[in-house]
């Protein structure tokens, strides 16, 4: 490993789930970067302190508990503020480096580029949504994109806070879709590189079907409201709001409140953030449709977890 590891902090957000740190802890020990510098973030667990002793195997750990719960969405953000050093990388308390060999090809990215935001990495996930057991890759093409996943990248945080960070009002999903159109709207980029790999082991002490579709498709509908221009807005809002309830995983009901509550939040909020421009939106919407066609998606079935 190279100086890499000194320009960097690992962040981790938690909530009730002590055994899924514990085990991500140990695979990153595994590796050799259990001497890593660590920001772990308990999001109002029901029992907090027990944590204390798993972080304790970490020595350069900045443990923060917090007993009421924000939202993972919000402590990301208060990681990146908190964060000392140039670059965080973003973890799940559920995912961990499979492989980084390609680590020091990502910052060398960073280094001879100042426009370089944030670099995405190949993420393997492991009991994806409705399989009972199974592996997804999810692979984007190598390059810049304008894509990446909450569970696995390394983000430069002076452009990251400049964007506006993670806004707290998506409670669930579509934080990052935001940050993207923001990179995008000020210029900056998004590598993806696959040589760093990252396992998503989804744990069975996930949130509940209701709060997932919940949260979920208020996300979908704010990130329209709050980022895209005023027809393309409307069309999609409408599409969410009216179409996609039929069209989804969870409670119907779940679904069709949280289009009304996302609506209504977001000709609150709207004024607060700047959309796209027309041609930015265009251009956006261009390369996204690119690395979507390009995505390379595999499910594997397995007889259980690695």
């Amino acid at each position: 490993m190279t100086d890499w590891v000194e320009r960097c902090t690992i962040g981790i957000s938690t909530r009730d789930r002590a055994e899924d740190l514990r085990h991500t802890i140990g695979m990153q020990k595994a590796i050799g970067l259990g001497d890593m510098r660590y920001i772990i973030v308990d999001d109002g667990s029901a029992d907090g302190e027990s944590l204390r002793s798993i972080v304790a195997q970490l020595p350069r750990c900045r443990f923060v508990r917090h007993e009421q719960s924000a939202g993972y969405v919000q402590r990301r953000h208060e990681m990146a503020q908190m964060c000392e050093t140039e670059f965080l990388i973003s973890l799940d308390d559920d995912s961990y480096f499979k492989s980084f060999e390609g680590m020091e090809k990502a910052f060398a990215a960073f280094d001879s580029d100042s426009r370089l935001a944030l670099v995405s990495f190949k993420i393997i996930e492991w009991r994806y949504l409705d399989q009972p057991v199974c592996r997804r890759i999810t692979q984007f093409p190598e390059g810049y994109v304008y894509w990446f996943r909450g569970c696995g990248y390394v983000v430069r945080v002076r452009h990251f806070l400049a964007a506006g960070g993670f806004p707290a009002v998506f409670q669930f999903g579509s934080e990052e879709s935001h940050l993207n159109h923001q990179f995008f709207r000020m210029g900056l980029k998004v590598l993806h590189i696959s040589s760093v790999v990252v396992e998503h082991r989804w744990s069975p002490s996930a949130r509940s079907a209701w709060d997932r579709a919940f949260d979920l498709h208020r996300s979908q509908v704010l990130l329209k409201m709050f980022d895209h221009p005023l027809v393309p807005m409307l069309a999609g809002v409408g599409k969410l709001a009216l179409w996609n309830p039929w069209d989804k995983y969870g409670p119907f009901l779940a679904r069709f409140l949280a289009g009304l509550s996302g609506i209504c939040l977001g000709l609150r909020q709207r004024s607060k953030f700047k959309q796209l421009s027309w041609s930015q939106y265009a251009a956006f919407r261009k390369e996204q449709r690119r690395v979507q066609i390009a995505e390379r998606i595999e499910i594997e079935t397995s007889s259980g977890y690695r």
